[in-house]
């Protein structure tokens, strides 16, 4: 028969000290954890500490700029009226332009027996009124209109006929528009 040695207090003991490590690990790890999220912890407030003095600096620098940003807002809008009014004079300016150029070219196109009575000129249309006595003086008219610079780009819309205004003369009415779209012109 064999003697028998009783290893039950032994294997208490051997548990008991696993237990024992294994709480001292986890009170360790557990430490360790929460040493390590206090140091991260103490330098994320000492960040946003460095942050928000570095905010405060720079919303003192804006406030001390918002006049000077105010002042130049107020020139860029300026500017832009100036600007605008500029676009406006300019076009008034061509305008004026074209109409005594228009006036000019016209009566140097004029066949001498061609009287003028009437001339309204637009930017996008101009009728030319006025009467004869010779018919074929008309398409000569026509002719030396398409020649001149300040009727480039119109074509002949409409040639209506007036009433005579007495004896053998004859009244007309060109109208001459410029198109939307450039087209070319087959009234010749």
């Amino acid at each position: 028969m064999p003697i028998g040695v009783n290893l039950l207090p032994w294997r208490a003991r051997q548990a008991r000290r696993r237990r024992w490590r294994l709480a001292l690990i986890g009170l360790g790890g557990g430490l360790a954890g929460l040493m390590t999220l206090a140091i991260i912890a103490t330098r994320v407030d000492q960040q946003n500490a460095a942050d928000r003095a570095h905010q405060a600096e720079l919303e003192a620098q804006l406030a001390e700029l918002a006049p000077a940003i105010e002042a130049q807002g107020r020139l860029e809008r300026t500017r832009e009226r100036l600007d605008a009014r500029h676009a406006v004079t300019e076009t008034l300016g061509e305008q004026r332009r074209r109409a005594p150029d228009a006036l000019t070219q016209t009566l140097a196109a004029r066949p001498p027996t061609i009287a003028l009575t009437r001339l309204r000129i637009h930017a996008e249309e101009r009728v030319i009124e006025g009467h004869t006595r010779q018919p074929d003086a008309l398409p000569r008219l026509i002719d030396a209109l398409r020649a001149a610079p300040a009727f480039a780009g119109f074509h002949l819309q409409r040639l209506t006929h007036l009433a005579a205004e007495g004896g053998e003369r004859r009244g007309f009415r060109l109208t001459l528009t410029r198109p939307s779209t450039p087209t070319v012109d087959d009234d010749r």
